[in-house]
């Protein structure tokens, strides 16, 4: 298999810089992660690449690119040959509810964080009656999956982790402060 991309912009000290508009997505952070693990694979195992997104800034490790690769190429097969009921932004909700600390001063306990994550990530696949986004079940290419059948959320959790958990095994995460540029 042969992978190209163009050459990422790069930061002061070498590491590629990648940004996002929009609010922290699947989309981005997996194409950023997929970048910087090429890039390092290249032989350019400088610094951790960056994701800016106006939300979160991410640290994109990829200590093993080729693990990365693998990884992701060994889903994507998959991925093409049969369709997955994986809804990555519900996953990535129930992810980064895990993985960021509070916005209070002590932590919770990990019960409660587990508890917060699977309800933010049950709101974002069913949607919440005064909620922004559109739920990942009201979008058709979702709901194609389910035609017939009703998602279960630990199903949905249970793929979505082993195929993003070394995504998020690669990677450091936090909030951008108000007003941060």
């Amino acid at each position: 298999i042969r992978l190209t991309m163009t050459v990422p912009a790069l930061g002061a000290d070498g590491a590629p810089v990648f940004a996002t508009a929009f609010p922290l997505g699947p989309h981005a952070l997996v194409d950023a992660w997929l970048r910087t693990a090429l890039w390092r694979a290249a032989g350019n195992v400088g610094p951790s690449g960056r994701l800016f997104a106006p939300d979160h800034v991410v640290e994109l490790h990829c200590a093993d690119p080729r693990r990365s690769l693998h990884h992701a190429l060994r889903w994507v097969r998959r991925i093409a040959r049969e369709p997955l009921p994986l809804f990555p932004r519900s996953w990535l909700v129930h992810a980064l509810a895990l993985a960021l600390p509070g916005r209070g001063k002590t932590p919770s306990p990990p019960e409660v964080r587990a508890r917060i994550a699977r309800e933010r990530a049950r709101d974002a696949l069913l949607g919440v009656e005064f909620g922004a986004r559109v739920p990942e079940l009201g979008r058709p290419a979702e709901l194609a999956l389910f035609r017939d059948a009703e998602p279960d959320l630990d199903t949905v959790l249970e793929l979505g982790e082993r195929v993003y958990r070394p995504l998020f095994d690669d990677i450091a995460i936090r909030r951008r402060r108000e007003g941060a540029t």
